[in-house]
């Protein structure tokens, strides 16, 4: 018989007693349950597309109030559920006959926390103070005056349980017009004819809002706006937004949001920077942390601008991973991907090929640089799985023919980013370290980035292993290959985590070339003993998180030394497997001459269709 008091199934804050109809058995309903969902992020600077998240995440609610204490719920949500009847007295349903109330968990739960709170006086429901879900915050969006209007944090969850609401998403950069009836804008759609349009740059994703004491997950933060040039002012430095953070869990249970990622940024001639990811909500007392956004990839066809009326040279610089979330007992977020930087150029110059003999080893070409984005820190934990670093973006520098190999252009430097670090657990397998960035540049010099540190694992756990050095190649300068990241310390009954490999290099006439060092080998503890698992640095599949994202981005810009791991060192020792290698170095978003605002990546549709992008669709919380 379920626990009864006053004819009415008693509810707790972390599990629901209750009677099924046609059971005699009582059940315990375990809260805050989710389905898992995958994400796939693919860059493309040719398709017109966006990265976009796809998946769905279904939110079974996390707390619960009787209809009885308030009987405007089984009014106002009445066959909401798709069951007949959300409540029903039935004599056959409870073995007592006395005809008690019987509930459907799920759709009570659901309507309970998604109901309109303004029945209850803003106590329960959606937007409720005590019990409910927090309200969605909202797109970025220009007013009837022509201002642009930024993105709302999405709301916190209710006092003593509810999911915090995802943040909105920032403007994408372009051309508006405003509707003559309606006074709203909307994206112009004609790539060459402006007129009567006006332009409006990028703005920023908002933050997820958080759960508060008892049990909830956070909101995810919302993506930045997408950054383009101007055919007016085509010069102009192009910043696409900065993901929102993620919301934080309940402090008794939940799984924190994820960040947002960041807005590409592309121009015709100038400078630019991607925005930079989220960072990953933190878990409350039990529950994983949020993973951080990726940053945003930066692409430009230009070598100099003007700027106060002096040149100067440009630079791409691809936005940094957001940082993965922490946690207290669960695993911790993984750091997101660095942003690519690209440099197209699409004039034709004859370049003579430089020999080894010729090559002067102190200079640096004086054209375009760019620099990838540095991959995020996975988040730490005292119990479970720390976070792994995320992976940097690619740097590339170079034309390309039709059949897409880099060829003649690219002069000047193109620097890869670093792997993010590795998580720390202090009972548990610490993080991997993220893959250092490849960079190839065809009439310059090449400098990968280095591998992310492997995290800690001090009392007992596997300690990670550091990440691979990116490759470099500068088939017309020098290349230098990145250092593998070292791995990480053990003190008590833990090994030390490998390094990671060297970068290869690949520089004039295969000379001119310094290979990366590999990562050195971390401390074992005290008391080292064989751990019966592997850590693998698979976007996040150890880890139970609601949002399993995948690293097999083409603008995870890893290395291709970094396809295996030296053997261990002993036999006792674990074997432990490699970060997983989303590409080579020579891999990268597809480049496209003389990237202009036309080309640049479009999200799912127009302003009206943004919700598409919600990483979590907020469709899954109301």
């Amino acid at each position: 018989m379920p626990f009864m008091l006053g004819g009415v199934a008693m509810a707790g804050t972390a599990a629901i007693l209750l009677a099924q109809p046609g059971s005699d058995q009582t059940e315990l309903l375990a809260l805050n349950e989710r389905t898992a969902a995958s994400y796939s992020i693919a860059y493309t600077l040719t398709s017109g597309e966006e990265p976009l998240a796809d998946g769905t995440t279904q939110l079974v609610g996390s707390s619960w109030q009787s209809p009885l204490l308030f009987p405007q719920l089984a009014e106002s949500n009445s066959g909401k559920s798709g069951d007949a009847s959300l409540f029903s007295a039935s004599a056959t349903s409870i073995p007592s006959g006395m005809g008690l109330v019987a509930f459907d968990s799920s759709a009570l739960v659901n309507s309970v926390l998604n109901m309109d709170a303004s029945q209850t006086f803003g106590m329960v429901g959606k937007g409720g103070w005590l019990i409910g879900n927090g309200l969605d915050g909202t797109d970025a969006y220009i007013n009837a005056d022509g201002t642009v209007v930024a993105a709302t944090s999405g709301g916190n969850g209710g006092l003593f349980g509810g999911n915090g609401g995802n943040g909105g998403n920032g403007l994408d950069a372009g051309y508006y017009v405003k509707n003559a009836e309606t006074g709203q804008w909307q994206q112009y759609e004609h790539d060459h004819d402006h007129d009567g349009a006006t332009f409006f740059a990028a703005s920023n994703g908002a933050d997820g809002g958080n759960a508060k004491f008892g049990i909830g997950d956070g909101g995810d933060g919302g993506f930045g706006g997408i950054g383009l040039s101007s055919d007016e002012d085509p010069d102009a430095h192009v910043v696409g937004g900065a993901g929102g953070d993620g919301g934080n869990s309940g402090f008794l249970s939940g799984t924190a949001g994820d960040g947002g990622h960041g807005g590409w940024a592309v121009s015709a001639l100038g400078m630019v920077n991607g925005g930079a990811g989220g960072t990953g909500g933190n878990a409350g007392l039990f529950g994983n942390a949020g993973f951080g956004g990726f940053g945003g990839s930066a692409a430009t066809g230009g070598s100099t601008v003007v700027v106060d009326g002096e040149e100067v040279t440009v630079q791409a610089v691809g936005g940094r991973g957001g940082d993965g979330g922490s946690a207290v007992i669960g695993n911790a977020g993984d750091g997101g991907l660095g942003g690519v930087a690209d440099i197209v150029h699409s004039h034709d110059h004859d370049h003579d090929h430089v020999s080894a003999a010729d090559h002067d080893h102190d200079h640096h070409s004086s054209g375009a640089s760019a620099t990838s984005g540095d991959g995020g820190n996975g988040g730490g934990t005292v119990i479970g799985n720390a976070g792994n670093g995320g992976h940097a973006g690619g740097a590339y520098q170079g034309e390309i023919d039709d059949s897409g190999v880099p060829g003649a252009v690219g002069v000047g430097l193109t620097t890869g980013g670093k792997g993010g670090d590795g998580g720390a657990s202090w009972y548990g397998d610490g993080g991997s370290g993220g893959n250092g960035s490849g960079a190839a540049s065809y009439h310059g010099d090449a400098v990968a980035g280095n591998g992310g540190k492997g995290g800690d694992s001090p009392i007992h756990g596997a300690s990670g292993i550091g990440g691979d050095g990116g490759d470099a190649e500068a088939p017309e300068g020098h290349a230098t290959g990145g250092t593998g990241g070292p791995g990480g310390h053990g003190l008590i009954t833990s090994f030390g985590g490998e390094g990671g490999a060297g970068g290869t290099a690949l520089g004039i006439d295969g000379q001119h070339s310094t290979p990366g060092a590999p990562g050195a080998h971390g401390r074992d503890g005290v008391f080292p003993h064989s751990h019966d698992h592997d850590h693998d640095h698979g976007g996040g599949d150890d880890h139970d998180h609601d949002h399993d994202h995948s690293h097999s981005s083409a603008a995870a810009g890893s290395t291709s030394g970094s396809e295996s791991k030296k053997a261990t060192s002993t036999t006792s020792r674990p074997e432990r497997k490699k970060p997983a290698s989303s590409t080579s170095s020579g891999g990268g978003p597809k480049k496209v001459a003389g990237a202009t605002s036309a080309s640049a990546p479009k999200k799912a549709g127009s302003a009206s269709s943004k919700s598409e992008r919600k990483k979590a669709d907020s469709s899954s919380k109301d």
